[in-house]
């Protein structure tokens, strides 16, 4: 039967689609060869090859849905998400209707199917939408941009499915003797949707990326889908006749439709990439400094004088260097008087020897004198450009710079003394003091 436009008599007399029982006579069109049933407990499954690959695309489903679940920072995770949360529901409406679970004498038969055509369209519409993402028309993942897509995909399922139900009930006008609307939702429009999808993301990775080896995924994509629909709709009967009625076109087409929707997914994952920065876990690294290496001369009642601000720097200043430095195990100590200023606090020990080079006096001034530097240089991001500012301003007021610099950070003798014999110099500190304050 040679094929026409607006008609699904060739169509269905190639492949067993759900919407062929409800379609041209009231006893529907019956393809030219399907495949063998089989006998479950004394309930007939129909196509239980093209079920088995179904109840696949639901497993890998799941898998795709998790690992995009899984990249938070991703551009389009949300959106990307829908498009296979509808696959997954048609392809369980699939099952229970190729399957023959929901017999096509019931009357629950047409609502089902009607159902499905709708969720075919809507899929169609997530994925065109999809396509226009990466443009940024609307910034990803925010409420506009999912509730948009949300919205405009339930109104093309609500007009589809109004056209299905209305062609297979015979409502306003419709027939099902002339399903000129059915043929457009459920075959001119996806195609349409499809195009469109292919030609936009051809232009982003052509414009805005590098990498064009996705092209790739695009084309495998197209080209699944295109053999899906060539093999269901023009060859379906010999293969079931060349198989012996063991599969038939419709196993393909659900094989190809799958592998096609994969293809979406590769193509997807391999132009997002997690900014590392931002990632967020399922599980919560828990920060925790166990054992401090402090050296013995910094008692705990000389960093309880220290101001908060300056006190701050000291704890993360000596963090970072028990990260960083190997010591001796003379020099490693743990620290329990040692409390980070934050909400989480962790409590260590120190030793309470006095420091043996450094007087109280020395140190009252000292722990006077540097947060000043710390309040009057937040401009700058590196300590020698602390330095600099301060030499300038203290060649202003009329000042030595060697004087002012003594008197703002103390002696090299009291500087080593305030972090340790650790080869830390709190002078020549290579961190930007911005980042502690």
């Amino acid at each position: 039967m040679a094929f026409k436009f607006g008609s699904f008599d060739s169509i269905c007399g190639q492949g067993a689609l759900p919407v062929c029982p409800l379609l041209g006579t009231s006893q529907g069109i019956e393809p030219g060869c399907y495949s063998r049933n089989v006998d479950l407990g004394g309930t007939i499954i129909f196509q239980p090859g093209a079920c088995f690959i179904h109840i696949i695309a639901l497993i890998m489903t799941l898998i795709m849905v998790l690992h995009i679940r899984s990249k938070y920072t991703a551009v389009g995770r949300k959106e990307i998400a829908l498009f296979f949360y509808v696959y997954a529901v048609i392809e369980l409406l699939c099952l229970f209707l190729d399957s023959g679970i929901i017999p096509t004498a019931h009357v629950v038969y047409p609502w089902f199917t009607a159902v499905h055509v709708g969720f075919i369209c809507s899929i169609f519409w997530i994925l065109l939408a999809n396509g226009f993402v990466g443009f940024q028309f609307a910034e990803d993942g925010t409420p506009m941009s999912l509730w948009s897509l949300r919205i405009s995909a339930f109104v093309v399922w609500g007009v589809s499915f109004f056209v299905a139900i209305a062609t297979f009930n015979g409502y306003a006008s419709f027939s099902y003797t002339k399903p000129m609307g059915l043929f457009i939702v459920l075959l001119v429009f996806p195609i349409v949707c499809v195009a469109i999808y292919v030609v936009s993301q051809l232009i982003l990775v052509i414009r805005t990326l590098d990498d064009r080896w996705v092209i790739g995924d695009i084309l495998f994509g197209v080209g699944f889908f295109t053999v899906g629909a060539v093999v269901l709709f023009a060859f379906s009967v010999t293969v079931c006749d060349a198989v012996e009625h063991y599969i038939d076109g419709l196993f393909f087409f659900v094989l190809c439709m799958l592998l096609s929707v994969m293809m979406v997914y590769k193509y997807w994952d391999s132009i997002t990439k997690e900014d590392l920065e931002f990632a967020v876990g399922d599980k919560g690294a828990v920060w925790e400094v166990k054992e401090c290496v402090v050296p013995s001369s910094f008692p705990p009642s000389r960093l309880a004088s220290l101001p908060p601000r300056l006190r701050v720097f000291e704890v993360v200043a000596l963090y970072l260097l028990t990260r960083s430095v190997s010591l001796p195990p003379s020099l490693s100590v743990p620290c329990s008087h040692l409390r980070t200023p934050t909400s989480r606090r962790r409590t260590t020990s120190l030793r309470t020897e006095e420091p043996e080079d450094l007087s109280s006096e020395e140190w009252e001034e000292t722990s006077t004198t540097a947060p000043n530097l710390l309040e009057e240089t937040t401009e700058a991001t590196l300590p020698r450009d602390r330095v600099k500012a301060t030499e300038a301003r203290a060649a202003s007021k009329g000042s030595t710079t060697r004087t002012h610099r003594r008197e703002v950070f103390g002696t090299k003798k009291e500087r080593e003394s305030l972090l340790g014999r650790i080869g830390f110099s709190f002078f020549d500190a290579s961190l930007p003091l911005s980042f502690f304050l």
